[in-house]
Parts: structure tokens; sequence; C-alpha cells
């Protein structure tokens, strides 16, 4: 490479500059050596031709990389061999470094000039100059008898410093090098310095002064280096315009002022590692494309004050590793970016403006930053073209105080890359399009914090867009009217909402929520989302959302609707006014997620239930209120598990007695310290294929049922108050169970209206325990069809009407078992009545009951041991314990003081046995046996029995049979002990009968039998024995007390 440098380095001594402006010089010249060859002259002539040359002197400094990109790229321009066209490219940059700093290859380049130059007529008197030589002053006057910049070099080379007055216009005409001087250009009046040639002035460790003077290029730039070249110097304008091309320093000091740089070409500042300042300047369509702005830094620090930079052919301003201040300043019109801020740039901007920059051609940013840091006061970036308005890529970072950002087609604010933005008091406001879907704010992998901002308005789009891993936290601001969601979160995202107001946004035709997260992290805390367009509040899918100090309301469809395995905590939140339209089943809706609600309500939904939770979700309420909705207030379904505790759920509505407060199907969970109440035409609780437990719950003024279980569901209650239920004329239960389990410990159900405690049917299971059914208008419970109930030291009392039929316990075609309970006061109805069933009752007390304490009827059996059966049969014709072809064992019970009725009563073929039993006391019969019925007795005291029959006995057998063993009849109170009436056969054994004001046996017919074995009668006052016919009484080894028989 040596060879063709040292023959290039000969060939511009002679040529000069003009070896970069025709390529046939290079041709003709290689072509006189013998030893060159012709391949590399025609990749030196074509780089020339391609202005290589050009590109390399505006680059600066380049490494071997650059260099090498640079003939690559020249390669597949050209398509000559690329090995070729790198050298190419490495030997005219080692030419041109050599002459850039040597200054007789400087001085050649001028004198070149000089010899192509042209030249307009000069004018005596146009120009003056002074010059200062060793603090001596000397004044010359330009006279025309030489070039103006023969003029200005003349004086240059002899002055230390050179002071130059132009009046009217005056061309330069080859490149004014001064190198270690100081130069002032000052214009009196209108005076224009042309220039053909770029640089006009070339500075090097110089100071250059211009003052009212406009400087115009006067042919189309064929270079970038400007109308001013400077290296380490010192340059300062004022009052200057700068036309056609601009400045370019390197390592120098720049103060422009009060100054005009328009129309030029390539540049209008170029600055690298330098020190800018321009203040009250403009600068107006500067640049050509998007890689020559109107201002281009690198490794400066500039500050604008007070300036305009607009209508540029490139961007406004482009800066790279530098400081960049902007004050006051504004930034409009250009073709491309309005900033670009790249390399590890800071940018400080106040009371600035970027106005309508950018194309319709690509998105360009009116603010673009990549790997730098910015900061932003009381900013305005408005009304993009066919662009966002600002984007931060690449791990930089800004910081915004009153910042506007408006009217962009894309993105109003775009952070990605590892990028971060902090704003304080702002306004991000209609930025979108109607063409897709460009949210007002893009976080990619990027972070984020808002605080007192304004993000409203956008155009067919979000306002947020928070995507892959990005973090944002937003305070204090509102969000609203966007036609898709305020905010969106994906692909493991974070964002922070406090103190803020999201309203207003989504539309009606596509599924845009509010607030939208997928694969996310959402918190949000003292904020109202509200008054979203024909959508869900919050969606969220595979997320995390947490929600503190709250309120949603006023939305078409849902408050919150998340699925697909997210995590939903609520705190100290209100839920209210949602479902507007027909759209989703809750306020809340959780499918196949956690949802925890705590201190929060959840109120007043206007076509749904207040929460919803489906498909495998896992639901926790705590503390919370769930009223006024018009569905249901709670609908777990699908498999959901749940625990409610210390809640209060009431006057939903179950869309008009549809539906229950609170529906369970298909799940499982408990609810503890929990009220159910006031529910309007509907049922507290119903439990569907499922299972619940209650602790310490109260079901209480639901209008249907208070609870009702059904299909294969289990409810286990403890310590629960069901009390208030039903509605008049209407025979709604306070607990129903159907084809189900029910547990009911140390629980209450009371004062139900107009209906019956617990129902339970269709082959369902109840098992109570310490339990109390009382007032209750209809039965107190209920058990029919199939179905068992087993009642353990249970407490059933006060239930039924005057004047209606009722018992306290009904069991009907089932099966029951009643141990350690009381069963009393029924109000005008039974204790206990059992139809076509069995019934087990042990160690139970039957009192206070107008009609029977016990009456089994239609083939039913009963087992009784060791009860207590007293104070009931209010009426004389009903007893106390009523069978009627049925079966029933006593055994170790007493039946004793009846109010008005008898003591036993069988009827109707009706079997029954006693055991060491007691019939003491009451005002009718002891025992009534009619129809074909059976008594066996065995062990058993009748005494003091019918007060109100005149002449009554205490047992009286009409057509029946029966066998009475070790038995005691005494002190009937009007009349005899036993009394037979057309009997089959009556067997009585080793018995005492005594003390009667009648017969102690007496048969009233002719065609009873009795048969009478080692019985003893005594102080009957009409004998021990009395009948009619001998033929049908037999006797052995028995003592009447009138030793013989007596005829009636």
């Amino acid at each position: 490479m040596d060879f063709y440098f040292d023959i290039l380095l000969k060939i511009y001594k002679t040529h000069g500059e003009l070896i970069f402006e025709n390529p046939s010089i290079i041709k003709e010249e290689l072509a006189d050596y013998s030893n060159v060859e012709r391949a590399k002259i025609y990749a030196l002539a074509s780089a020339i031709e391609e202005k290589i040359p050009l590109t390399l002197r505006d680059s600066g400094s380049l490494s071997e990389e650059d260099l090498n990109l640079i003939g690559k790229g020249f390669a597949e321009g050209t398509g000559i061999k690329e090995e070729l066209a790198v050298w190419a490219v490495f030997t005219l940059d080692k030419l041109i470094r050599t002459i850039e700093e040597e200054p007789s290859l400087r001085r050649l380049k001028r004198k070149a000039r000089k010899i192509e130059g042209s030249h307009v007529e000069i004018k005596e008197g146009l120009a003056k100059a002074t010059v200062i030589k060793g603090g001596v002053a000397n004044t010359f006057n330009y006279d025309g008898s030489l070039s103006f910049a023969d003029f200005l070099e003349t004086h240059l080379e002899e002055a230390d410093e050179l002071a130059v007055e132009i009046s009217g216009d005056v061309e330069i005409e080859r490149p004014i090098t001064v190198q270690n001087k100081k130069m002032v250009l000052s214009g009196i009046e209108k005076a224009t310095l042309y220039s053909e040639i770029l640089p006009a002035f070339e500075l090097i460790k110089s100071e250059f002064i211009v003052e009212n003077l406009t400087l115009k290029h006067a042919k189309e730039p064929e270079r970038t280096v400007g109308l001013i070249y400077a290296t380490d110097s010192s340059v300062e304008l004022n009052k200057v315009e700068l036309y056609g091309s601009g400045l370019k320093v390197q390592s120098s000091k720049v103060f422009i002022s009060k100054s005009k740089l328009i129309a030029c070409k390539y540049i209008g500042i170029h600055a690298e590692n330098s020190e800018i300042r321009v203040q009250n300047s403009d600068l107006q369509e500067n640049g050509i494309d998007i890689f020559s702005p109107q201002m281009r830094f690198k490794g400066s620090k500039v500050l604008l004050k007070n300036c305009k930079v607009d209508k540029g052919n490139g961007a406004g301003i482009w800066a790279d590793a530098s400081e960049l201040s902007l004050e006051k300043v504004v930034i409009s019109g250009n073709y491309y970016y309005g900033v670009f801020v790249d390399g590890g740039s800071f940018l400080q901007m106040n009371n600035s403006r970027l106005i309508e920059n950018g194309n319709s051609e690509d998105n360009y940013p009116q603010l673009k930053l990549v790997s730098s840091k910015a900061s932003l006061k009381n900013c305005r970036i408005l009304n993009g073209i066919n662009n966002s308005g600002i984007s931060i890529e690449d791990k930089s970072s800004i910081e915004c105080e009153d910042l506007k950002v408006t009217g962009h087609y894309y993105n109003g604010i775009e952070v990605k890359d590892d990028s971060e933005i902090l704003i304080r008091n702002g306004e991000i406001a209609r930025n979108g399009n109607e063409d897709e879907d460009s949210p007002q704010l893009v976080f990619v992998s990027s972070k984020g914090y808002l605080k007192n901002v304004k993000v409203h308005g956008g155009i067919y789009n979000s306002g947020f867009l928070l995507d892959e891993g990005s973090k944002v936290e937003i305070v204090s601001s509102h969000i609203y009217r966007h036609f898709f969601n305020g905010i969106t979160l994906r692909s493991g995202s974070e964002a922070v909402i406090a103190d803020c107001e999201i309203r207003q946004n989504g539309n009606e035709h596509f599924h845009a929520p509010q607030l939208w997260s997928s694969s996310a992290t959402l918190k949000v805390e003292n904020s109202s989302i509200f008054d979203g367009i024909k959508n869900d509040g919050v969606y969220a899918r595979s997320s995390n959302l947490t929600f503190e100090n709250v309120a949603v309301h006023n939305h078409f469809r849902r408050a919150l609707f998340v699925e697909a395995n997210s995590n939903v905590t609520i705190k100290n939140s209100r839920i209210y006014s949602n479902n507007k339209g027909m759209d989703g089943e809750g306020q809340i809706e959780v499918k196949s997620s956690l949802l925890k609600l705590q201190d929060s309500e959840v109120d007043s939904s206007y076509n749904a239930a207040g929460i919803y939770a489906t498909d495998i979700s896992m639901v926790e309420i705590s503390k919370s209120r769930i009223s006024n909705n018009y569905s249901q207030g709670i609908w777990f379904s699908s498999n959901t598990t749940f625990n409610v505790s210390d809640c209060h759920i009431s006057g939903n509505l179950g869309k008009d007695g549809m539906f229950p407060q609170v529906l369970i199907t298909s799940s499982r969970g408990r609810f503890e310290r929990t009220t159910i109440t006031n529910g309007s035409r509907v049922s507290g609780m119903v439990v569907e294929r499922s299972f619940i437990q209650m602790v310490e719950c109260n079901i209480t003024k639901n209008e249907n049922f208070g609870l009702y279980v059904l299909s294969n569901s289990i409810a286990d209650l403890t310590a629960c108050e069901i009390s208030g239920n039903g509605q008049e004329n209407k025979d709604f239960a306070q607990i129903k169970v159907e084809n189900s389990k029910l547990m009911l410990k140390s629980s209450k159900v009371i004062s139900g209206v107009s209906n019956t405690g617990v129902s339970i049917m269709e082959s369902s299971y109840a098992e109570m325990e310490n339990t109390i059914v009382s007032q209750n208008p209809r039965h107190g419970i209920e058990v029919y069809y199939n179905s068992e109930l087993r009642l353990m030291g249970g407490e059933v009392s006060n239930n039924g009407s005057e004047n209606e039929n009722f018992a306290q316990i009904w069991v009907g075609s089932s099966y029951a078992i009643i141990r350690d309970s009381i069963i009393h006061d029924g109000k005008g109805n039974m204790g206990i009545g059992v139809l076509k069933s069995y019934v087990e009752l042990e160690n139970c007390k039957i009192f206070g009951h107008r009609d029977e304490g016990i009456s089994l009827a239609w083939y039913s059996g009963i087992k009784i041991k060791e009860c207590q059966i007293y104070s009931n049969a209010m009426a004389s014709n009903v007893a106390q314990l009523s069978v009627t072809s049925s079966n029933c064992v006593v055994r170790g019970t007493e039946i004793y003081e009846s109010v008005a009725g008898d003591g036993v009563k069988a009827d109707d073929g009706a079997i029954v046995e006693l055991d060491n039993t007691k019939i003491n006391k009451n005002k009718a019969y002891g025992l009534i046996v009619k129809n074909n019925s059976e008594i066996k007795m065995s062990g058993c005291e009748v005494t003091e029995n019918n007060e109100i029959h005149k002449h009554g006995s205490q047992i009286y057998l009409d057509n029946s049979k029966g066998v009475i063993k070790n038995s005691r009849i005494s002190k009937g109170v009007s009349g005899g002990g036993i009394k037979l009436s057309h009997t089959h056969l009556v067997e009585i054994y080793h018995s005492v009968i005594s003390e009667h004001k009648g017969a102690g046996i007496e048969v009233v017919d002719n065609i009873s039998r009795l048969k009478i074995v080692g019985v003893t009668t005594f102080k009957n006052e009409k004998g021990g024995l009395v009948y009619r016919n001998p033929y049908k009484v037999s006797t052995i080894d028995s003592n009447f007390e009138d030793g013989a028989f007596r005829k009636s």
C-alpha cells in the first residue's frame, strides 16, 4: 500500500483537491506508471467517484472496523471485489489523514482552490482589515486589486489578531485556514459573505468571532464539513446568519447568540468533543436526510436556550455521548426525530417543546433516547407526524416533571430494553390511531414511576401496556377514556397503582376491560375503577392481583374477572353497581383461580351475583359484606373450595327469587361466624352436589328457604342459628335437605315464618346434636321419603300453629332415631308424628302438646325407651301416645298427666308393646285399645288415670286383644281398672289390680274372651272381676277381693 500511497501523495501535490473531485486525474496519472495494477487504479477511481473521500474526511477519526465496514458497503454498491474495495478505502484514508496533519499540504489545498476558483468583482471599500501584531494595530482597506481570499490570507499571515469589517456582498474563493490566531469578522449594515467551497474558514487552535454577518454557501454542497470548520478552537457567532452550510467543530468551544442557520445541507451544527452554547437563535430547514440532522453532537457538552429548531430535512438534534441542555427551546417540523440522544448521553430539557416532528413514512419519535439519560421539566411534546412522542430504549432513563405528551399517531411514550422513566405531574393524551392498538404508554422489559399524571383520550388504544417483565408504579394519577384497556399487563410484568382514578375505558365491540393482566402482577391501592364502557373493570389470567382500599363500580360487565390460575387478594375495598348488562355471572368472577377477599363490600350489582367462583377455584372471604346484589350474593361452582368467615351476606335478590343469596354447586368449603340475612323472596343458601361446613353462622330473615341442601350434598353445621326464614302462606322450610346429608350440632332453627324448621326429604340423612328447633309455624322437623333422622340431645319446641295439624317432628316413609332430647310445647299440634316410618326414641321428654305427644299411623313402627311423655293431649279425643295401624314398643317410659286425653291409644290394627312403663294420671284412659289392635304389657304400672270419663276404666280394650303381665293397675280415679268390650282374647298374668271406684276387671259383653292367671285384685269398689258370660272367662291361681265372681 505504501507504493500507491506515495504515488497518490505526488499526484495530490500537483493537483491538490481536484483529485477528489475528478476521478480521471487518478486514472491518467497512475496509467503513466508501468508497475501498477489496473484493478487497483479502477478501485481508487471508483472510490473517488462514489465520494468515499468525502465520507472519510467528514467522519473524523475512524477505527479499522469502521473502515472495513465502509469498504464492504463500497464493494456491495459497485460490484468491486471486497478486498480491493477495502484496500482502496484504507489507502485513501491514509492520504486524507496525512493531508489534514501537514500544514504544507493544507496550503497546497488552498492554492489548488485558487487556481480553479472563479471570482466576482469586488469593489474597493467593501472590507477593512485591522491587523494586530505585537500589540500594534494597523488598518488596511480592501482595494479590489486581488481576490478577497488573498486579501484575508495576506493580512492573516502577518497578524496575531485580525479584525475584518465587511459591508455589502463579498465572495471567498477558497478555504481560509486560521491557525493559532484570533480572527474577528463583523458586518456593517447588510453584509453577506459568499462561498462556493467548503469550508470557507478552517480554524485550528484559533479564536474566531463573527458578528452581524450573513455567510452563504453559493452552490449545492458536496461535503458535510460546514462553512466554518474548527478544531481545538473557540468560535463565537453573534447575530449571524448561515445559509447553505453550517458549522462543524472538533474539540472546540462555540457560542452562538441571536443567529440563524438556515437551509444548511448536510449539516446545521456538527460538534465533536466540544462545548456548545446557543441562545436566542434559530435553526431552520437544515439537513438532508436522517443522518444529517440540524444539529449533531458527539462527545460534547451543549446548551441551547431560547432557540427554535424547526423544519429540518433530517432530525432536529442528534446527540451521541454528549451532555445536552435545552432551555426554552422549540423543536418543530423536523422530518425525522425531534431530538435523538444516543451513546451514553445526558439530556436536560426545561420549559421546551417538541412539536410536529416526524413524517408519514415511518415511526420516528419526537424524542428518542438510546443508552442515555434525560431530565425534562415543564416540557411539551405535541402533535407528532405519524410517530410516537418519546421512545426510550437500551438501558436509558428519563426523569420528567410537568410533562405533556399529546397528539401522536403511535405511542405517546415507549420505554423498552431495560430502560426507566419517572414522571411527576404530567398529561399523556390523545395519542394513538384508528388502524391499530398503539397504547399511549408502552413498557417492554423496563421500569416506570408516574405520579400526578393524567393519561386519557387515547385514540383506539389502551392507556398503558406493560410487557416482558416491566415494572411500573402509578401514583395519584387519572387514566380514562381509552377505546381499549386503561392498563394492559403481560408476560411477567408488574404494576403498582396507588391513589389513582381509572374510568371510562373500553368499548362495546371488543373485550376491553379497564385493567387487563396476563401472566403478570398487579397491585392497586387507595384507588377507584369505575364507569367502564360496556366491559369489565379488571380482567386477569395467570396473574397475581392485590387490591387494597379500592372501589370498583359502574361497569357494564363484571368488576373483576380472573381465570387460569390467577391469585387475587382484595382488602378494605368496595365492589358495587356493576353488571349493568347481561354478561358475566358476578361482580367478581373467578375461574380456576385463587380469591382472597377481606374487610370488603360487594354490593348492588345490576344483573349478576356479587361473587362467582368456578372451575376448581379457591376462595377465602373474611370480614366482608356482600349485599343487595341482583342475583346471588355468592355462587361457588364446579369444584371450587372456599372458606368464608366473619361475613355479612344480606339483601341479595337472586334475580327476583330465582336464586338464593348463596349458591353452592359441585363445590366444598366452610363458613364461619357469618350471617346470611334479609333475602327478599329468596333462600339464604342452596347447596347442590357439594360439601359445606358452617360454624357459628346465622341464616336469618330470608323469604324462601334458610338453607336448602340437595343432590347428594353434605351440610355440616355447628353452633349455627337458622331463624326468621320463610314467607307468609308458603312453606319454605328454614332448612330443607333433599337427597343429601345434614349434620347439625349445637345449633338453633327457630322462629320460622309460616314454615317448617327442618325438612329432610328424598332419601336424605340428617344428624342433629344438641340443637334447638323452635317456634316454626309448621313442623319443627319433617322427615320424608326414605330419609333418616338422628336427633341427639336436641330441643324441639313451640313449633306449629293454632288450629293447624302439624307435628314438632314429623316422620313420613322414613327412619328416625331420637335420643336425649326434649320435644315440648307444640302450638296446637302433636309432638312426634310418624307415618309409614320407623322411629327409635330414647331418653326423651315429650310434653306440652295440644294433640298427641307421639302419633303413629299407617304401618309405622316405633321403639320408645326410657322416655317421659306428659302434659300432652289437651283434648279428650286424643292420646299422649297414639298408635294407628302401626307397631309400638315402649320400655322404661313414663306416660303421665295428659291434659285432657288418653295416655296411650292403639287403634285400627295397632300393636303396642309396653315394658316396665308407667302410665299415670292421664285425664282420660291410661290405655285404650280399639279396632283389632293388640296390646302387650309387661312390668308396667297404670295408676290414677281417667278423671274425665264417668265410671271410666284405666285400660279399655274394644274389639282388640291383649296380654298383660306382671303389671300393676291401681287407683283409678272415676271407674275400674280394665274394661273389655268385644275383645278377641285378653290375657292377664301375675298382675295386681286394685283401688278402683269400679271393678278391677270388667267384661261388658257376652263375647269377649278373658284369661286370668295369678292375678290379685283388692279394694276395687265394684269387685275384682265382673263379667256376663262365664264361658268366655277363665281364671287360674287368681285372688279376687270378694272371694267369688260377680255377675254384672
